[in-house]
């Protein structure tokens, strides 16, 4: 995401994602051109699809992608998006919730967990991740807590995870630096 075009010697691009290097050249190199200098205009856009994991009807572990490659910031420093459904424990005794975000870039809504890689890690997904504890009040029938998530990615890389219960209290929070 491209935010400041800086003159080329004072970038010091150093980039180990491909999408960005090739966006941060290009926008250098349009700001750069002798012709019309004042007329560059970059949009800034999301380079990868953000998710997370959860289980679909307890049977099949699915990736539930809120945030996606190719979506536009639109003038604005942020991109807020919200679930559209709620997710609960798989069972009555469960004590935590714990989501894992994943990074792709896939478009598809909804995927099976198999065809992703963990977010900043491996396949054991040792990345970002939000655990919520259950309530002590929902102990024994867990099953009864719900939970939503919102993910919010400014135009400087920055994902917020937000996690918030039925009852509208948040109840979990991740920020990394993507």
């Amino acid at each position: 995401m491209i935010r400041e075009y800086p003159s080329i010697g004072e970038t010091g691009v150093i980039s180990h994602d491909p999408s960005k290097a090739i966006a941060k050249g290009a926008a250098i190199f349009d700001k750069m051109k002798p012709t019309e200098p004042d007329k560059a205009v970059v949009d800034d856009i999301v380079t990868h699809t953000y998710g997370f994991n959860a289980w679909k009807d307890g049977e099949d572990e699915m990736i539930y992608n809120l945030i996606f490659k190719g979506m536009r910031f639109g003038g604005k420093r942020e991109i807020c998006v919200n679930s559209d459904m709620y997710f609960w424990p798989l069972d009555d005794e469960q004590r935590t919730i714990t989501f894992l975000v994943y990074e792709s870039d896939k478009t598809e809504s909804e995927c099976e967990d198999g065809k992703w890689m963990a977010f900043g890690a491996d396949a054991n997904a040792n990345g970002m991740e939000v655990t919520v504890p259950v309530p002590k009040e929902f102990l024994g029938c867990a099953r009864g807590y719900t939970v939503w998530l919102s993910f919010k990615l400014d135009i400087d890389g920055v994902l917020e995870i937000i996690v918030t219960d039925g009852f509208g209290n948040r109840v979990g929070y991740n920020k990394k630096q993507l």
